[in-house]
């Protein structure tokens, strides 16, 4: 049985994120420089960031990933 596996990216997956990310700019016709991409996936593994990365894995592959970041709320 196929089940997905849900965890922090880590240094290792940078290439496979990059697949992921390229594919996701390409869907929305977005051009991203690459000093952009590569801070980006730094500050994934910055624990001193605010910028997270999630990865789905389904049998030792990454299928997904998930970004998001903390912020202040009024509340």
């Amino acid at each position: 049985m196929n089940s997905i596996h849900i965890r922090k990216v880590t240094a290792a997956d940078e290439m496979r994120w990059l697949e992921l990310w390229a594919g996701y700019n390409a869907f929305y016709r977005a051009s991203v420089a690459d000093h952009v991409t590569r801070s980006t996936f730094a500050k994934f593994l910055n624990s001193a960031s605010n910028m997270c990365c999630i990865v789905a894995e389904n049998q030792d592959k990454i299928i997904g990933i998930c970004h998001y970041h903390f912020h202040q709320s009024t509340w």
